[in-house]
């Protein structure tokens, strides 16, 4: 008998012994009053047992079949062996349509060995600092080096700029390696997108400050916050600008299976990025050279151009006919027309 089915004996009881009304024992349980006469009848008949569920013990009605809970794991062993119930369970309702709970996933997954429940985190010994009241005001900036690709491509960087307040990645970007260009490509894209900040709050790295006292200019970074008029601050430890550390975490395990799992399209290289780029004495007059031929054919594109629209401007060129009179065919090649004569 559980704790609520042996405080409703208790009040039944008062009320067989005359002790309670049946009013006030319905209001003292929540029931109506002839909910009240039904538990007492049947109290009087077979005693505390009448309290007890039938059901227990018994498998709910509302169970997932077996069939349906062998296709439901093959699907995960064959796609998100690797998923944790959450992520996994997102997944399977929006790629294959099997909505199901996450909890009940989490015990098909244990009992399959594909998932190991764990332990409840500790306490934190010291409070999160409040974050900020208003979106934009303060931005955490980062790089985490990751095989972000698992091997399909080098390991790289992925720069990502998240917001303090709200925890929104404003602004990332994968590159090759943690640079000074590299963050200018993540900031263009942020204050285009979103504005500017107040600050940006960063690590000790190289790229936001010098660590020679001695040098008071400052870096590419802090004179581009500078003219932006941003302030950079500078975090003592990396525990501090922690919301952004934990945007990391999530996005090497999420972040690296979605980019398994989902689409991609190759883009080609435009034509002018195939050829050589890089010439030496013997051939930059050359490319020099086809520039300027290349200019000179555009010169008169425009020029041809304009001289179009002034005609058409002036009512004197019709769409559908060409500038000048086009050439006849004669018997020896091309010549210009003749003006033509009216029937005598």
């Amino acid at each position: 008998m559980s704790q609520n089915e042996a405080q409703r004996y208790a009040v039944i009881e008062r009320v067989l012994q005359g002790h309670a009304s049946q009013a006030v024992a319905a209001q003292q349980l929540g029931l109506s009053v002839r909910q009240i006469k039904r538990l007492c009848a049947g109290v009087r008949q077979h005693g505390a047992g009448a309290l007890i569920s039938r059901r227990r013990g018994q498998p709910s009605n509302r169970r997932i079949g077996a069939e349906r809970k062998s296709a439901i794991m093959s699907i995960v062993a064959q796609h998100y062996g690797d998923f944790g119930p959450q992520l996994a369970c997102e997944y399977l309702a929006d790629v294959h349509g099997q909505a199901i709970g996450v909890e009940t996933l989490r015990g098909w997954m244990i009992e399959a060995g594909l998932w190991q429940a764990r332990r409840r985190r500790k306490a934190r010994q010291h409070l999160s600092r409040p974050r900020r009241d208003r979106l934009g005001e303060l931005v955490q900036i980062d790089g985490s080096h990751h095989d972000w690709f698992e091997g399909r491509a080098p390991k790289c960087c992925l720069i990502a700029f998240i917001d303090d307040a709200s925890g929104q990645v404003l602004a990332a970007h994968f590159s090759p390696t943690e640079t000074t260009q590299a963050y200018f490509a993540v900031l263009s894209q942020h204050v285009s997108a979103h504005g500017v900040p107040l600050a940006y709050y960063s690590d000790r790295h190289g790229i936001f400050t010098k660590h020679d006292r001695d040098d008071p200019a400052p870096t590419q970074f802090e004179r581009a916050l500078l003219q932006l008029g941003i302030e950079g601050i500078c975090a003592s430890t990396p525990q501090a600008k922690g919301r952004v550390e934990r945007l990391f975490q999530t996005l090497q395990d999420r972040l690296c299976k979605a980019m398994r799992l989902l689409e991609h399209r190759a883009y080609t290289l435009h034509e002018h990025l195939r050829g050589k780029r890089s010439h030496d004495d013997k051939t930059i007059n050359q490319r020099v050279d086809a520039l300027a031929r290349q200019q000179r054919r555009l010169a008169r594109l425009h020029a041809e151009l304009a001289l179009q629209d002034d005609l058409r401007r002036m009512d004197t060129h019709r769409p559908d006919t060409h500038v000048s009179a086009p050439p006849q065919l004669g018997r020896c090649g091309l010549r210009p027309a003749q003006p033509s004569c009216g029937a005598s």
